[in-house]
């Protein structure tokens, strides 16, 4: 998480950079859209209401595992998980609320059924504080109390059972994540992209950043010559007219989500995804004139908070839950989402094409896919979200957006992303299977392949020098040192050095992949 957040400053600094000099980089679009000064990001927070009794004691057990972490610390413990994005500990604070907390918090909310049944006890903290008294939660039944896996899974079962049982749902109704955030992330990453244009002219050394937009079908064909101009976003040629360069990629790395699997050698490796679309509301209250998320004439997302009608309260964090409500300022909620199973990667890339941040789709509103089921879903998690939020039954719905993701399989890890080499011997590396938690894994993924492959990359070089110092970067003078680095990670590393959890897909078969319910 830490390495996410990271990401989402260096994004906002490059594009306030590029705001204040009214710069706009090669290609145009991207710096024209983040000029004005208009935010992507919403930092509120953002707190999970309990949805039961079960989530109650879970949100107990998580406070009184984090009131440890101290002492964890103290005694040299790491605390972390490399869940969290970061390979260990994350400075991500999180606080259990009471319902009165929670009711204070977002006004408006309706507490959840098992909580609002409950006569909540007079707080004794006031809201804002940072400790919230929980009931203890009974450890686990220890694995030598059962003989067979079967067993152990029943006595667990037993153990989160006799822990909801001794929760008081009045006193953990809810989670808040503080450092939690709010992205337009069509925004975020155009951000992102000038970053890394920042980052490649700031090392003075003739780096360039270059974005290439065009379908690639083979990763065969993908060899563009280094001497090649930069296509535009209008350029509709094919991958091949750019084959037969003067070399090729040192590395591939294919990060298209759901649509990985229209590239043919990632198609051959049958990844165990499961597709899913869905299709979420963009928000705002009667006259309060939601913002054009493209980022197209004077109302980018973000922009004048002051406009008519009642708004989402100014201070108080998005909601978590499903379904869940992203505020994207006061007069802006994001909810969502729907469900729909069985897409295909074809699917998936023309959902793509559909969506109001595609460069080369013209104006006007975007097309969903879907007809009656899909509205008759979009009513359905209306009716829902304003079930959990009250004002916003007086809201109206500016437009439907549409997405696809790509489910990673459920191992003996739980449900992680998929990460590995694309064929044996081939400088080509897949990061899929991000599922809802993209934003969380990004930086961690990104960090570990680019470690993995540019490892490669310098081992197999005849001087560290001549590719480290461009590649690995780093402060004048320690070019050697960081790419010296990189090389022995390389070397250490590979696949093989990626945590067991997110290679695990491979021992799965297609056929026989098991995901989270629906």
């Amino acid at each position: 998480m830490d390495e996410a957040l990271a990401l989402v400053a260096a994004a906002e600094a490059a594009a306030a950079q590029a705001a204040a000099v009214d710069v706009v980089p090669a290609g145009g679009r991207p710096g024209q859209e983040l000029s004005g000064g208009r935010s992507f990001v919403w930092r509120h927070g953002l707190v999970r209401p309990a949805a039961n009794v079960k989530q109650s004691a879970d949100f107990a057990k998580a406070g009184q595992t984090m009131a440890a972490q101290p002492t964890l610390a103290a005694q040299g413990t790491n605390a972390g998980s490399f869940a969290s994005g970061s390979g260990g500990r994350s400075s991500t604070r999180i606080r259990i609320l009471t319902a009165a907390e929670l009711e204070t918090l977002v006004p408006g909310l309706n507490l959840p059924a098992h909580v609002a049944n409950v006569s909540a006890p007079t707080p004794t903290a006031s809201p804002g504080s940072t400790s919230v008294e929980a009931a203890p939660v009974p450890a686990p039944a220890p694995a030598a109390a059962t003989d067979a896996a079967g067993g152990n899974r029943r006595a667990r079962r037993a153990a989160a059972a006799a822990a909801a049982a001794t929760v008081d749902p009045a006193s953990n109704a809810g989670l808040l994540i503080e450092a939690g955030l709010v992205l337009d992330v069509g925004l975020y990453l155009r951000g992102l992209w000038l970053a890394c244009q920042a980052e490649a002219e700031a090392r003075s050394d003739g780096s360039t950043a270059q974005l290439r937009l065009q379908r690639v079908a083979s990763l065969e064909h993908l060899r563009p010559s280094h001497a090649a101009p930069a296509l535009s976003a209008n350029d509709n040629r094919s991958d091949s007219s750019c084959s037969g360069g003067v070399r090729g990629y040192d590395v591939v790395v294919v990060a298209a989500g759901a649509a990985a699997a229209t590239i043919d050698e990632v198609a051959a490796l049958g990844l165990p995804l499961q597709l899913c679309q869905g299709l979420t509301l963009v928000m705002a209250p009667p006259g309060g004139g939601v913002r054009d998320a493209a980022g197209s004439g004077t109302t980018g997302p973000g922009a004048d908070d002051s406009g008519c009608g009642a708004g989402y309260p100014a201070t108080a964090p998005s909601l978590l839950g499903q379904p869940y409500l992203a505020a994207q300022s006061r007069h802006r909620l994001v909810v969502g989402a729907t469900k729909a199973y069985g897409w295909s990667a074809e699917q998936a890339l023309a959902a793509c094409g559909r969506s109001e941040y595609a460069e080369a789709r013209g104006g006007g509103d975007v097309p969903v896919a879907g007809g009656l089921e899909a509205q008759q879903a979009v009513e359905a998690l209306r009716a829902a979200a304003c079930g959990v939020w009250r004002p916003l039954s007086d809201w109206q719905v500016d437009r439907v957006r549409e997405g696809v993701r790509a489910l990673p399989p459920r191992t003996q890890h739980g449900s992680l992303p998929l990460l590995g080499r694309v064929a044996p011997g081939r400088p080509w590396w897949l990061v899929a299977g991000l599922g809802s938690r993209g934003l969380v894994y990004h930086g961690w993924l990104g960090r570990l392949v680019a470690e993995a492959a540019l490892g490669e990359v310098l081992a197999g070089s005849a001087t560290v020098g001549g590719v480290g110092s461009s590649t690995a970067g780093g402060a004048a003078g320690d070019g050697e040192s960081v790419g010296q680095g990189l090389q022995d990670s390389g070397r250490r590393r590979g696949e093989a050095g990626f945590p067991e959890e997110l290679t695990a897909w491979r021992r799965v078969a297609p056929g026989a992949a098991v995901f989270e319910a629906p």
